[in-house]
């Protein structure tokens, strides 16, 4: 099933709506992706004509290699997306960080790339400490910030 879905950069300089977004997202542990966003980039694809785009004038491109292209917000960093920009397979089509998404409920990760490239440090152990929203809030807010103050939403 695939449905519509917002989101945005960090600052939200840099919106979009996303038209049959598909409930199945990709990794990719490529040395390049994990150098871009520090670990490895999880993202769902998007065609070119079901995604539209907001302050475009905040993006910057930047050819990567001979066939692609990744995209940041000029002003705050976040890393849009990975394009490729050959013809061929997936041509076009736009790969769109996860967490720029304001909602993922119901999305799962359906394939890796580059997984002879994955080391032990993006596996998640059982024995790891997991904190809430407001545990972790708890632990870095100083007192006497606003209650939103710290808060990404």
């Amino acid at each position: 099933m695939t449905q519509t879905r917002t989101g945005h950069c960090m600052c939200g300089r840099v919106s979009f709506v996303a038209q049959e977004v598909p409930e199945r997202f990709g990794a990719c542990h490529c040395d390049m992706c994990k150098r871009w966003t520090g670990s490895a980039f999880y993202a769902v694809s998007i065609e070119p004509e079901n995604l539209e785009l907001s302050g475009t004038e905040h993006i910057r491109r930047v050819r990567t290699s001979d066939w692609a292209e990744r995209a940041n917000c000029a002003e705050c960093g976040s890393p849009l997306w990975y394009r490729i920009t050959a013809e061929g397979p997936g041509a076009q089509t736009y790969n769109m960080a996860l967490g720029l998404f304001d909602e993922t409920e119901g999305m799962r990760l359906g394939h890796e790339f580059y997984v002879d490239r994955k080391t032990t440090a993006h596996d998640l152990p059982d024995d790891r400490k997991q904190f809430t929203e407001a545990e972790t809030l708890a632990l870095f807010t100083p007192e006497d910030a606003s209650p939103d103050e710290g808060v990404s939403q």
